[in-house]
C-alpha cells in the first residue's frame, strides 16, 4: 500500500486558509443558511429539456458523496437497469438496459465526451466522477437529442466548470482528503469565487492513486485452475492465460465394451508383454467371459489426446490482482460571466490517467519481450464554451450554445513497447432553443449539432487506420399538453461520414482491410411518447422509438492484433447501419413520502453488431469479426423509495429496486450459441441512509442473481455465479464558523465476496475488489 504524499495539495491548504480568512469577512449566517445556498430543486442548465418525456434518474450530490469510486461505470452502477463493463478494476463504462460503449453516450454538461473508449472498453473515459455535482442518467433511447452513440442511453456528467449563478458568498469550496485501505488514496479541491455582481470563476483538482487491489481469494476463477474441464476447452484456456500441451495421442478405453479377461488374468506376468493396449476389446469372448467395460461411451473415438501439465503464461500471485496499478489527476479552470440575460463563460478541462489492466498478451513477432502486461494511458485536453440567454427573443424561452475542442492521447503499452496509440481531435458545437408556449399547449426545442474528429494510429501493432469522421443533425422535440395528457414527438435528422486514411501494419487479406473504404450514413431518429396523468403525482406513459446508429470506426475498419482485448479485431466496412423499434410503458406515483415506479421495455434490434466467432487462431489470438445479426432485448424495473422525516430521529431514506433483462436471438450463432457475451444479470437489492442531528449513515446490499443465460464464447455450460455486495458507511459534520468539517468512513463489500460479474470481458482473470474501505475528511468553506 503506498503511502498518501500530502505534498501534493498544498493548493487545496491554502484554499483552506483563505476560507478561514474570508470568514471573517462575511456576514454572520446560520448553519442551515449555507446548506441551501444553491437551490437544489431547479434542474442544472446543462441538463435534457424539461418537457422531455424519456426515462430519466438524477443521482443527486447526496449520492454522489458516498460513492468514492474512480470510474463513471462504478459510480452510476447501484441504479435500476444501470450495471457496469468492467475492464478490470480501473476502467468501466455504464451499460444501460444490455447495452453499453459505442450505444451508450457519455456527456459532460450536456456535451458527447467523443473520447476512443467507444471503441475499446479498456481504454480510458476522460470524466472524472469525483467532481461531479449532479449525473442525469437516460434510460432508452435518447437519439433525439444526442444522436445514434445514445441509441441505447445517455448519461450525463454535469458539473460547476462554467460558474450558471453568483453565489451568495464571494469565496467558497471543498477540500477532500482519504486514506483508502485496498482502495485509491484520494485528494481534491473545489474553489468558487466571484465579485459579488457578474463574474465568477471556478478551480478545481484531484488525484487518486493506488499500488494494486487485494481479493478474496485467487484473482482467476476457480475454473482457470480446474485441469480436467480445461484441458478439452481451449478458448477457456485463452481466457483464463493458461495453456495445457497436448502431449500425443493414446488408446481411449471409451471406446471398448469390454475388458479382457485374459489380461486380468496375466498382466503381472511380464513374460507375456502385455500393454495397456491389450487390456480392452470389443469381442465378449468365449461364452461371454470378458466383463463389461465401465468406461466404455458409446460412439467415443478409438484415440483420445493426452495432455500434460497446466502453465499459466505467467504466474498470479494469491490474493492480488495483478497489474491493477492506477493513478489519475486531474485539473480545471473556468470562468464566466453572469447577468441578467443568462451567463456565458469558458472552461478548460485537463485529464491524465495511467493503469495497469489484468491479463497479458503475446507480442508475437512484434518484439521479443514474450507475454507482456498491459498499460493503458490517456491524456486529454478539452477546452469548452458555454452560453445560456435567457428570453432573447420575442417567442424564445432561451438559447443555449455551447463549443467543444477535445486533444486526446490513447496508449495501450505491453510492458514498455506502445503497442496502438492514438492521436484523436475533436470540434464539436450544438444549438438548442427552447419556445415560449404555444397556444397555451406546445413547449418544445430545436437544435442542431455537428462534430468533426480526426484521428491517427501510432504503435507496433496499430489495428486502425488514421480517419476523419464528421457527424452533423438537425433535432426538434415538441410536447402537446392536453391534460390530463399530454403528447411528444420528437425527430432527428443527420449523417455521419468516414474518410480513410492510411493503413498501418495491415493484414492486407483480412476483411478489415480488404473492404476498407470511405462510408456515409444517412440517419433517422423518432420519438413518439403519450403520458395520461390520473392525479397530479401520478403517471402512465407509453413511448414508442425508431432509432439508427452508424457504426464506428473498429467496426468498419479494425485489422489487427487487438493485444489488449486479448484477440485479434477485424471490421467489415459492407456493414450496415444499426436501426432499433423500442417500446417502453411505465408508471409511477408519488404520494406521502412514498415514491413508487414500474417500467417494461423491448428494444428491436435490425442489423446489431457483434464480435463473432472465426475459430481462426493466430499467435495465441483468437480472431474476431464483427458481423450483424437481428436481437430483441426485454427487460423490467421496478424502483420503490420512502422517506420519513422525524422530530425525534432525523431524516429516514429507504429505496429498493428490482431489474430483469432477457436477450433473444433469432437462431444459434457461430460460435457464440444462443446468447451474446457479456448480458447482465437480474438484480435486486436496497438502501438505507439516515441523517440524525450531525451523524450521517448509509448501508446499501445489492444482490446479484447467477447468470444461466451465458454465450458459448467460452463454455454455455459455465454459469457465471451469484453473489451479493454490501456498502455501510458514516460519517460526522461539525459546523465551525462559517465551515462545515466532515468525517467519514465507508466499506466497500463490508462481506468480502468475490464477485465476478457477467458484463466483465475479463471476468475469469479479475473479479471485483475485495473488501476496501476510505476514511476522509472534508471541509466545506
Amino acid at each position: 500500500m503506498q503511502h498518501f504524499d500530502l505534498r501534493k495539495f498544498s493548493i487545496s491548504s491554502i484554499a483552506v486558509l483563505i476560507s478561514f480568512y474570508t470568514n471573517a469577512e462575511q456576514n454572520t449566517l446560520d448553519y442551515q443558511q449555507l446548506d441551501i445556498i444553491q437551490v437544489e430543486a431547479k434542474a442544472p442548465v446543462n441538463a435534457a429539456p424539461d418537457h422531455y418525456l424519456n426515462t430519466q434518474q438524477r443521482i443527486n450530490p447526496t449520492q454522489l458523496k458516498n460513492n468514492h469510486s474512480t470510474t463513471l461505470g462504478s459510480v452510476v452502477d447501484k441504479t435500476s437497469g444501470v450495471q457496469s463493463s468492467a475492464f478490470g478494476p480501473n476502467s468501466s463504462r455504464p451499460i444501460v438496459r444490455g447495452l453499453s460503449s459505442q450505444r451508450v453516450a457519455i456527456l459532460e454538461n450536456n456535451m458527447p465526451i467523443n473520447d476512443l473508449a467507444v471503441i475499446s472498453g479498456n481504454l480510458a473515459t476522460s470524466i472524472n466522477p469525483l467532481n461531479a455535482e449532479d449525473i442525469e442518467i437516460s434510460k432508452g433511447g435518447a437519439t433525439i437529442l444526442y444522436g445514434g452513440r445514445s441509441i441505447g442511453g445517455a448519461i450525463n456528467v454535469l458539473d460547476e466548470a462554467i460558474p450558471k449563478q453568483i453565489l451568495q458568498n464571494k469565496i467558497s469550496g471543498q477540500v477532500n482528503l482519504n486514506k483508502g485501505f485496498n482502495a485509491a488514496d484520494q485528494g481534491s479541491f473545489k474553489l468558487n469565487v466571484n465579485d459579488g455582481s457578474h463574474w465568477a470563476g471556478h478551480i478545481d483538482a484531484s488525484i487518486s492513486k493506488i499500488s494494486s487491489i487485494k481479493v478474496p481469494h485467487n484473482s482467476k476463477a476457480a475454473v482457470c485452475y480446474d485441469k480436467s474441464y480445461l484441458q478439452s476447452r481451449t478458448d477457456l484456456q485463452r481466457q483464463c492465460q493458461v495453456v495445457i500441451p497436448v502431449l500425443n495421442d493414446v488408446i481411449n478405453p471409451a471406446y471398448f465394451k469390454y475388458i479382457s479377461q485374459y489380461y486380468l488374468d496375466n498382466y503381472q506376468d511380464k513374460s507375456l508383454g502385455l500393454s495397456e493396449g491389450d487390456k480392452y476389446t470389443n469381442n465378449r469372448g468365449f461364452m461371454g467371459v470378458n466383463p463389461p467395460n465401465p468406461l466404455y461411451v458409446p460412439n467415443s473415438p478409438y484415440y483420445m489426446e493426452e495432455f500434460g501439465e497446466l502453465k499459466e503464461y505467467r504466474s498470479y500471485p494469491k490474493g492480488k490482482i495483478p497489474n491493477s496499478h492506477s493513478e489519475t489527476k486531474t485539473f480545471t479552470l473556468g470562468t464566466s460571466y453572469v447577468g441578467d440575460f443568462g451567463y456565458t463563460g469558458l472552461s478548460w478541462h485537463y485529464f491524465n490517467t495511467n493503469y495497469g489492466v489484468p491479463g497479458f498478451a503475446y507480442l508475437a513477432s512484434q518484439t521479443d519481450e514474450g507475454y507482456a502486461s498491459v498499460t493503458v494511458k490517456n491524456q486529454t485536453h478539452r477546452l469548452s464554451w458555454d452560453t445560456h440567454w435567457g428570453f432573447p427573443l420575442k417567442g424564445i424561452d432561451s438559447l443555449d450554445f455551447q463549443v467543444n475542442y477535445q486533444h486526446s492521447k490513447d496508449q495501450e503499452l505491453l510492458n514498455s513497447t506502445v503497442s496502438n496509440g492514438f492521436l484523436s481531435h475533436n470540434y464539436a458545437y450544438r444549438l438548442s432553443l427552447s419556445h415560449t408556449p404555444l397556444f397555451e399547449r406546445f413547449v418544445g426545442t430545436i437544435g442542431t449539432d455537428f462534430s468533426y474528429q480526426t484521428v491517427k494510429a501510432k504503435g507496433q501493432d496499430s489495428y486502425l487506420p488514421d480517419l476523419k469522421r464528421k457527424a452533423y443533425s438537425l433535432f426538434a422535440i415538441e410536447t402537446l399538453d392536453l391534460a390530463p395528457f399530454m403528447l411528444e414527438f420528437g425527430h432527428r435528422i443527420g449523417k455521419v461520414s468516414y474518410k480513410l486514411g492510411d493503413l498501418h501494419n495491415s493484414r492486407s487479406q483480412s476483411v478489415g482491410a480488404y473492404y476498407a473504404k470511405d462510408r456515409t450514413f444517412a440517419l433517422q431518429n423518432t420519438h413518439f411518447a403519450l403520458q395520461f396523468n390520473p392525479t397530479k403525482n401520478s403517471y402512465l406513459k407509453l413511448q414508442r422509438t425508431w432509432a439508427e446508429r452508424a457504426l464506428e470506426m473498429n467496426e468498419l475498419y479494425a485489422n489487427n492484433n487487438h493485444y489488449a482485448l486479448l484477440i485479434e479485431e477485424q471490421g467489415d466496412a459492407r456493414l450496415q447501419k444499426e436501426k432499433n423499434k423500442a417500446w417502453e410503458l411505465s408508471a409511477g406515483i408519488e404520494q406521502g413520502g412514498v415514491n413508487a415506479s414500474v417500467s417494461w421495455y423491448r428494444n428491436q434490434f435490425n442489423h446489431f453488431t457483434y464480435l463473432g466467432y472465426t475459430s481462426i487462431v493466430r499467435n495465441g489470438l483468437m480472431a474476431k469479426q464483427w458481423r450483424q445479426t437481428p436481437l430483441t432485448l426485454t427487460g423490467w424495473e421496478v424502483d420503490l423509495s420512502y422517506k420519513l422525516d422525524t422530530q425525534q430521529w432525523g431524516t429516514w431514506n429507504w429505496h429498493v429496486f428490482y431489474d430483469h433483462i432477457q436477450q433473444k436471438l433469432p437462431h444459434r450463432l457461430t460460435g457464440l450459441g444462443n446468447y451474446l457475451p457479456n448480458l447482465p444479470s437480474s438484480r435486486f437489492g436496497g438502501d438505507l441512509s439516515v441523517e440524525y442531528q450531525n451523524w450521517r449513515a448509509f448501508f446499501s446490499a445489492i444482490h446479484y442473481k447467477a447468470q444461466k443465460h451465458v454465450s458459448n464464447e467460452v463454455d454455455e455450460k459455465l454459469i457465471n455465479p451469484s453473489f451479493t455486495l454490501v456498502d455501510v458507511g458514516v460519517s460526522y459534520v461539525y459546523p465551525w464558523k462559517q465551515n462545515e468539517v466532515e468525517i467519514y468512513f465507508n466499506i466497500n463489500n463490508l462481506t468480502n465476496r468475490e464477485a465476478r460479474s457477467n458484463t466483465s470481458p475479463l471476468k475469469f482473470l479479475a473479479p471485483q475488489a475485495g473488501r476496501n474501505a476510505v476514511l476522509g475528511l472534508k471541509v466545506n468553506f
